[in-house]
């Protein structure tokens, strides 16, 4: 069936209409706060920037939006709606657009925002492609449950790194609310609850080269976390952390 074959990872449609809308709206949400900046403080939250940077913003910013606009033409209403979702929660990271009276962006809530990072990753690698082929997520609780695991570990690596430079901009993120040796607890934890779900999904589908792939990036990520644990740096975190999605999507691909 389609759906199977989507789970598994035979499904390939490269570049689709569905890549076009990820990739655009991932420029206009990486520099859209760049320009906004050049607004007043009271809107964008940040300080006004008045370098020659910001027109490389606004052009990266306008021509994700054609990339977006192209691919939102071509999308079905139930992908337009959920990826607005994410969108929106996407953009109120780094820019006060909930209705709260703080008038905070989500970054400055050290607890809510991991948990907010790891959904809209969810949902964008693998919510979206469901929807995009009529699939319904509900009936693949393995691999939402699998793909949280990973990302939500990746995600607090990359706390560890900003623990220092949250705390002194009063954000309590998890890891210094839990402390660094409790934040690796959790990553091994999470490590494995990734590699028992793909058990369990590999019990259901009998796809052995998934169930590989799966288990080389979970031994891959326990690597990269205890490497980070003395070498917590930004360049050794961009690389190692972000590598390992990079890895398990290359090895479903390949």
């Amino acid at each position: 069936m389609a759906t199977e074959r989507l789970i598994t990872g035979t499904i390939s449609t490269v570049p689709s209409y569905l890549h076009m809308l990820i990739f655009g709206c991932t420029l206009v949400v990486y520099n859209l706060h760049h320009v906004v900046r050049k607004l007043p403080a009271s809107f964008s939250g940040t300080a006004a920037i008045t370098n020659d940077n910001w027109l490389a913003y606004a052009l990266a910013l306008t021509g994700g939006l054609i990339i977006a606009l192209t691919g939102l033409l071509h999308s079905p209403w139930v992908v337009i709606v959920v990826c607005g979702c994410a969108g929106l929660f996407s953009l109120s990271y780094t820019l006060p657009l909930l209705p709260l009276k703080t008038r905070k962006r989500l970054r400055d809530y050290g607890l809510l925002k991991i948990i907010v990072l790891t959904t809209v990753w969810v949902v964008v690698t693998t919510v979206l492609p469901m929807l995009q082929f009529g699939v319904n997520p509900a009936r693949y609780p393995f691999e939402i449950g699998l793909r949280f695991a990973l990302i939500f570990a990746l995600c607090i690596l990359f706390d560890l790194r900003d623990v220092s430079h949250d705390a002194a901009n009063n954000i309590h993120t998890l890891p210094y609310t839990i402390g660094e040796r409790n934040s690796y607890l959790l990553i091994y934890l999470s490590i494995i609850f990734f590699a028992l779900l793909s058990v369990g999904q590999n019990m259901r589908y009998h796809h052995g080269q998934r169930l590989i792939d799966a288990l080389i990036t979970a031994v891959a990520t326990l690597v990269v976390a205890l490497y980070l644990k003395k070498n917590t740096t930004q360049l050794a975190c961009l690389v190692l952390a972000d590598g390992m999605m990079l890895l398990y999507s290359l090895l479903l691909i390949f």
